[in-house]
């Protein structure tokens, strides 16, 4: 559950419920949840999880009757600072000793923590409410532009001047002043020493590590995500090779591929699973969840996660922790250029045919943005310096895969479900796991990228998933994906399957609809909130008579991507409110 928490050096004005778990002269220390407090020789030790964490593999043994608390505190006694390097989950992890404090961040940076420092003036938390109502409040329009451009705040910038987040693997310590740094980096997977790695070794690994989330944290009910897809399948594999039986959902039109495969999956291997269908939205019953959103998405979470946020809360009646498929592909294959989840920005950028601020100008005045007052070197001058842009296409994809896709866009989904369960599992991003994949030849590193729409040129793409399915519970490559092949004919025949399968794509197979139509209803909502977008920060960024003249004159699309450009602004606006 999402427990609030507080570090500050001044004594704030709006802490909420939050009660002081400890006071010095240097700094605060505030939490909803009480830390657990140590003794070793004559210092005091205050130790807050927030989150979850467990040991490495090479430890589990070791430390499987410690709570975790235990565990910080004998491995800090044992390591000092690096005992991070023998810990992995997701946490921001809160350590007091004496007049100093630490705070570390997980390995891949989905759990972050919010920080305000200015004048030698800090305040750190795990809700960025907490800073804003104990500051003087500020809109950065700069970093409000580069989300225009990206859909999601970068670099640890948000909206607001001087409040950051942290960047993934953070160490923060203060002593008598504050250092910023980091235990591990992205970059770290590029220089991975390749070997011989067999599937068996992966599904080893993969098997003992759903083993330990379970063994070590004991949880009460454990669900899994399940769609047509490979990568939720691998965990189901992972957890029936186990003789473990998660309570498995799927979300969206049970007509859907998605939830007729799921379906089939679960009646064979008799395993509960539920269909989280909203069949009939309304503008109100939207509206009402963009609010919690907004409340609860710590800034940084977009208005679309609205029926992600409704299943969940149906889901935990089943259990406290839940198994996510979130980038099992991704880091076999990469990310695709949607111009959604990678931009168009991205797409262009990396096509390098235009002059980019062209690019960055053209793309802000189709967005609505006043681009008269737009500094186009100083957003060209962002760009050129992010990893993800500019490098050889196996670095960008990399960074943009690990930098946008897993510390950004998924954990928007994990911020609103730790609200309603304890554990968000995560499992091809466990450090281990990446660590595996990326010392073998089965990652995107290795990847022959292509722009090509021909399915006979992705013929490898399914290899992994396939194999790997097949060393985990050969049983589930039989029933076909909701890409109309098996992994069983894959195996048997990679060109023989992919021709089958473009074959009934085009002439075998009934149409399914959609998981989830952003139609009429959401048109609806669109209209009536630009009605309400009249605050000055939108006002002043973007021309909103000029986006209602758009809105009113065209012939609008029902998926996702098509709707941002529109959606972002009724979601800035929202925030501006939030934090006045």
């Amino acid at each position: 559950m999402f427990y609030k928490w507080l570090i500050s050096n001044c004594f704030p004005n709006k802490i909420e419920k939050l009660k002081l778990s400890f006071s010095s002269e240097k700094f605060h220390f505030y939490s909803e949840k009480k830390p657990v407090e140590f003794t070793f020789q004559e210092k005091e030790f205050y130790i807050l999880i927030d989150g979850y964490l467990l040991p490495k593999q090479s430890d589990i043994e070791v430390y499987k009757n410690f709570s975790q608390e235990e565990i910080v505190f004998e491995l800090f006694k044992k390591y000092g600072e690096n005992f991070i390097n023998h810990i992995k989950g997701q946490f921001n992890l809160i350590i007091i000793v004496n007049n100093s404090f630490y705070i570390f961040t997980d390995w891949v940076g989905i759990k972050k923590t919010f920080y305000f420092y200015k004048d030698r003036v800090f305040l750190f938390s795990n809700d960025i409410k907490l800073i804003s109502g104990n500051i003087k409040v500020e809109f950065d329009k700069e970093n409000i532009l580069i989300y225009t451009l990206m859909y999601h705040f970068m670099d640890g910038k948000t909206l607001l001047k001087n409040v950051f987040f942290t960047q993934p693997a953070s160490k923060i310590s203060f002593k008598n002043d504050l250092d910023f740094d980091t235990f591990w980096n992205y970059g770290e997977l590029l220089n991975k020493q390749s070997r011989n790695v067999s599937f068996e070794e992966i599904a080893e690994l993969y098997r003992n590590n759903l083993k330990s989330y379970l063994s070590f944290l004991k949880p009460n009910g454990v669900s899994a995500s399940l769609t047509g897809g490979s990568d939720t399948r691998v965990t189901l594999a992972g957890f029936l090779s186990l003789e473990i039986k998660p309570h498995l959902y799927t979300f969206g039109d049970p007509e859907s591929y998605d939830a007729v495969v799921a379906k089939k999956i679960s009646q064979k291997f008799g395993l509960e699973h539920s269909i989280y269908n909203f069949p009939n939205p309304t503008f109100e019953w939207f509206s009402n969840s963009v609010d919690e959103i907004i409340k609860l998405g710590n800034s940084i979470t977009s208005i679309h996660r609205v029926h992600r946020l409704e299943s969940i809360k149906k889901e935990s009646k089943h259990g406290e922790m839940l198994f996510l498929g979130s980038l099992g592909g991704e880091i076999i294959k990469g990310e695709f250029l949607n111009d959604y989840i990678l931009t168009e920005l991205i797409r262009r950028w990396w096509a390098e045919k235009e002059d980019k601020k062209e690019i960055i100008s053209d793309i802000l005045s189709r967005h609505f943005v006043r681009t008269e007052s737009v500094n186009l070197d100083a957003l060209y001058d962002y760009f050129s310096k992010q990893k993800y842009l500019g490098n050889d296409t196996h670095t960008n994809q990399l960074y943009a895969v690990f930098e946008i896709v897993a510390r950004l866009h998924d954990p928007q989904d994990m911020y609103l479900f730790y609200h309603h369960l304890n554990y968000v599992v995560p499992s091809f991003l466990d450090i281990e796991y990446l660590n595996l994949i990326f010392e073998s030849k089965y990652n995107l590193l290795h990847k022959n990228f292509t722009n090509s729409n021909n399915p006979l040129r992705r013929v490898d793409n399914p290899f992994y998933q396939a194999n790997l399915l097949n060393a985990l519970y050969p049983k589930l490559t039989e029933i076909e994906m909701a890409s109309f092949y098996s992994h069983q004919e894959y195996l048997q025949n990679k060109y023989f399957c992919i021709t089958k399968k473009i074959i009934r794509e085009k002439f075998g197979r009934k149409k399914y609809p959609p998981n989830f139509i952003l139609g009429d209803w959401f048109k609806d909502f669109v209209e009536k909130s630009l009605e309400n977008v009249n605050d000055d920060l939108t006002n002043e960024i973007f021309d909103l008579e000029k986006l209602k003249r758009v809105f009113r004159t065209t012939t609008h699309d029902n998926v996702e991507k098509y709707w941002t450009k529109y959606s972002q602004i009724i979601n800035l606006s929202l925030l501006s409110k939030e934090f006045q």
